[in-house]
Order: C-alpha cells, then sequence, then structure tokens
C-alpha cells in the first residue's frame, strides 16, 4: 500500500509537469531557472503523509523578470540551487513548504512515531558552516541542531525506537592540516587527499554524540540499523 502510494505521488508529480507543458514554445532562460525538482521522498509511519524535497534556483535578490526573453540578470550569475522540505497527504490535498533556511534543507527522515522529521542542513552565519542533521517537531515549534560534528555529515538513520541518529561525516583534519588550510598552504594531489569517512551516533534527548566505526575503512553510503 505505501508503495502505491508513493508510486501515484511520482505518477501525479509527472503528471502536472506534463500538463504545464502542454503549449509548446521555445523554452527560454527563464525557464530554466524555474524548473524544480523533486528529491528525497519519506513516508510517514502511519502513511498519511508524504515528506519530500523540491530543488530549485534561489536568490534572496533577484526580482521576477518583466520580459521572458530578458530574465533578471542576477538568475544567472549569483543563483544557487537550493532544496527545501514539503508536506502532502496522501490521499490529495495542497502541498505544505515546512523550511525556509537560506542554505537550504534536503533527505527527509520521519522518527519512528512520527512526531518529528530529521533533516540535513547547513545553517549558521560564517562562510565555512557544515552540514548538520536537524530535528523539526511536527507538533509545532522550530527545527533544532542535532548534530555538531566538525566536519559535513552525509548521511544518517534513526534507530528503530527513534531515541539514537547513526550519522556519517568524513575525519576531521590534524591541527598543522587546519592550520595549512587557514593560510592556504594545502596544494590538493589528484588521489592522494583522501579521507576516510566514519560512522557516529547521537543521542536524541543529550545530543551526545559517540564515534562507532574507526579505523583504516571507510564507510559511505547511508548508515542502516539492525532489526
Amino acid at each position: 500500500m505505501h508503495r502505491s502510494r508513493m508510486v501515484l505521488f511520482c505518477a501525479a508529480t509527472a503528471l502536472a509537469g506534463s500538463l504545464g507543458a502542454q503549449t509548446k514554445r521555445p523554452m527560454t532562460f527563464s525557464d530554466v531557472m524555474e524548473l524544480k525538482n523533486v528529491g528525497g521522498v519519506a513516508l510517514s509511519p502511519d502513511g498519511s503523509t508524504i515528506a519530500y524535497s523540491v530543488a530549485t534556483w534561489e536568490h534572496p535578490n533577484a526580482k521576477p523578470a518583466t520580459n521572458a526573453s530578458m530574465p533578471d540578470t542576477a538568475k544567472g550569475d549569483r543563483h544557487e540551487v537550493r532544496s527545501h522540505l514539503w508536506l502532502v497527504a496522501t490521499n490529495g490535498g495542497a502541498p505544505r513548504q515546512i523550511t525556509f533556511s537560506e542554505r537550504g534543507e534536503s533527505s527527509p527522515a520521519w522518527s519512528p512515531d512520527g512526531h518529528s522529521i530529521a533533516f540535513l542542513s547547513a545553517r549558521g552565519s560564517g562562510t565555512d558552516v557544515k552540514t548538520q542533521v536537524w530535528v523539526l517537531p511536527m507538533g509545532g515549534g522550530e527545527a533544532a541542531q542535532l548534530t555538531t560534528s566538525k566536519e559535513a555529515v552525509t548521511g544518517f538513520a534513526w534507530s528503530r525506537d527513534g531515541s539514537k541518529i547513526a550519522f556519517l561525516a568524513v575525519d576531521t583534519l590534524p591541527k598543522a592540516d587546519e592550520a595549512k588550510v587557514a593560510r592556504r598552504d594545502d596544494p590538493q594531489v589528484f588521489e592522494d587527499n583522501f579521507r576516510l569517512s566514519h560512522a557516529w551516533v547521537v543521542d536524541v534527548a543529550s545530543k551526545h554524540a559517540t564515534e562507532v566505526v574507526h579505523g583504516g575503512m571507510t564507510v559511505s553510503g547511508s548508515p542502516t540499523w539492525s532489526p
């Protein structure tokens, strides 16, 4: 049942796109900048709601184009692709955007009890903000940062009881190498700067993280909890 609902959702998305393309005309630059892509899709534990990400070009200072052949130049030289999270009921209804941060969000995942959605986002000031796991309560309130990894989180998974989240992140640089990066004295050698990725587990209540996989191996993909 859950799989069929997700197939119907994808089919409806494709149908909406095809209906919008019925009036044939040459594609313009503005059309390209308005394209939207659906990313990660997650069905709520009770099967009532789908969380998904939508990526599009965004820029806070861009203005709508007044002429399709002459779009706002900011869209061409300053826009970046960002994704945000949306919700839609599986029995129909209008979709609703639930995240709006400047750098965007991705990879929604429902908690086992359906009360929260975890996702990846790089939020905060500065130019070197790392992607972390954030948790948004479905009962209301703002999203809270869960992980404080020194390097960007690349994947995560809820434990079956919802008390913990496993996540992946590359090893931090030694202090000597960090100093070289800071003064831009870090030449990049092809296939010689590989950094291992390892697994961590963070307690959702205390936010305390523990590395559980280390050593001369790298962990890729997304973590998975055993039954």
